[in-house]
C-alpha cells in the first residue's frame, strides 16, 4: 500500500501496466467535468472508474482484494477514509470471483484519511476498503479508481 499526493506518484516504481495512460487521462480528460462511469484507457486493459457519492460508515463496507488488477484510488474532491491491511491477515468471506476480480474478506486493519489531490495504491497483496466516512459523518466525495493490470 502506498499513500501520497498525486504530484509524487511518479517517484514510486509501481509494477503495473497502464499507469502512464492513467496519468495522461487525468490531464487530458479533466475528470472533474466527466460523468461518473467506466472509461477504458487503451491497449493495456487499464480502466478508470469515475465515482461520486456519499461516504459511509466503515462497518457497512467489506474488506476486498484483487488478483489481476491493482487499485490506484485518487480523491478528486472531498475527503474519505480508506482502510488497508495485509491480505495475509484476512479471512475470506467467500470464493474469489474471477469475473469481478474480487474476493471479500473479514478482519481488521488500519485506516487513513485521504483528501482531494491524494491517492492510495493497493496491490493484490493488500486488503482494502474505501469511501468511508470520517468521524464527522457522511460527506460527498468524487474520486477515480484506476484498475491497473498487475505485473508484480
Amino acid at each position: 500500500m502506498i499513500a501520497d499526493t498525486l504530484e509524487h506518484l511518479r517517484h514510486y516504481g509501481i509494477p503495473v501496466e497502464g499507469l502512464e495512460e492513467a496519468m495522461a487521462w487525468m490531464q487530458e480528460k479533466a475528470p472533474s467535468r466527466l460523468e461518473p462511469g467506466r472509461y477504458f484507457l487503451g491497449e493495456t486493459g487499464a480502466v478508470a472508474i469515475l465515482a461520486s457519492g456519499l461516504t459511509v460508515p466503515a462497518e457497512t463496507e467489506d474488506w476486498e482484494a484483487h488478483r489481476r488488477f491493482a487499485d490506484l484510488q485518487v480523491v478528486l474532491s472531498g475527503e474519505e477514509v480508506m482502510g488497508f491491511a495485509p491480505l495475509s491477515e484476512m479471512t475470506p468471506k467467500g470464493e474469489y470471483s474471477a469475473e469481478e476480480d474480487c474476493i471479500l474478506l473479514e478482519g481488521t486493519g488500519n485506516f487513513m484519511l485521504v483528501r482531494a489531490g491524494g491517492f492510495a495504491f493497493f496491490s493484490p497483496h493488500d486488503a482494502h476498503k474505501a469511501m468511508l466516512s470520517t468521524s464527522r459523518g457522511p460527506a460527498p466525495v468524487r474520486k477515480v479508481v484506476f484498475k491497473l493490470p498487475w505485473k508484480g
